[in-house]
């Protein structure tokens, strides 16, 4: 989506059960659904275009709250989270489901316009596993938003820039080198400790950190499959 800022898509979780992804696009009214979501809608594979519409036809109306609601209130609320629901296939067949939403994407103008998050498809049977894989994923995307979000203020105080000016120097640089974003936020965030950020010296070495902060994640990943 041109204009949106979002940082890379978490990882689902692992487990002995069917996961899919989404991704809705508010003012288009428009999802994208895995393969695995279609299956679990009862689809195949470039039959649909989904809409909320046909979101809702699919849930169980004594569920509590609409997806249509809770998204909608995504316009203000920003941490990632979880609601198990009950979907029915166009078999007549019912899901039970674990809905994560784990991004939130806005505008340049920080607008909300859209989220992402998964599907855990949980019918034939829900565990303690189950639910401390959803859990952690949910914890690991709060940690990286924070730190995330800890790299952008350094790069905002340092340069000056925007929100979402910083944000993108970070997926430039991740980009360029083929590295999570996430990881050279945090390696930045390492380095950077401790250190004054904010002299014209100082700012030559935040530099230095910044360029230099995906080599020394490659270094970690190789010194760790060592």
């Amino acid at each position: 989506m041109k204009g949106v800022t979002t940082a890379r898509m978490p990882d689902a979780p692992a487990g002995p059960y069917d996961v899919g992804s989404f991704t809705y696009h508010a003012r288009e009214d428009r999802w994208e659904w895995s393969d695995a979501v279609l299956r679990m809608h009862g689809y195949q594979a470039g039959a649909v275009s989904p809409s909320t519409p046909l979101v809702e036809s699919h849930e169980r109306p004594d569920d509590g709250k609409g997806v249509a609601l809770l998204l909608a209130q995504l316009d203000e609320r920003c941490l990632p989270f979880s609601t198990r629901r009950r979907i029915v296939d166009t078999e007549g067949d019912v899901h039970v489901v674990v809905m994560i939403v784990a991004d939130r994407l806005v505008d340049v103008a920080g607008d909300f316009v859209g989220a992402r998050g998964f599907y855990v498809d949980i019918t034939h049977g829900y565990s303690d596993d189950v639910q401390r894989a959803v859990d952690g994923v949910l914890a690991e995307i709060t940690r990286t938003r924070g730190i995330i979000g800890q790299a952008i203020g350094m790069l905002r105080l340092v340069h000056d820039l925007s929100e979402e000016r910083a944000f993108e120097v970070l997926r430039w640089l991740s980009n360029q080198t083929n590295i999570k974003l996430r990881d050279i936020a945090a390696q930045l965030v390492a380095d950077a400790e401790g250190r004054s950020i904010v002299s014209a010296r100082a700012k030559n070495d935040f530099n230095r950190l910044l360029l230099t902060a995906p080599r020394r994640v490659a270094d970690h990943h190789c010194r760790d499959s060592a």
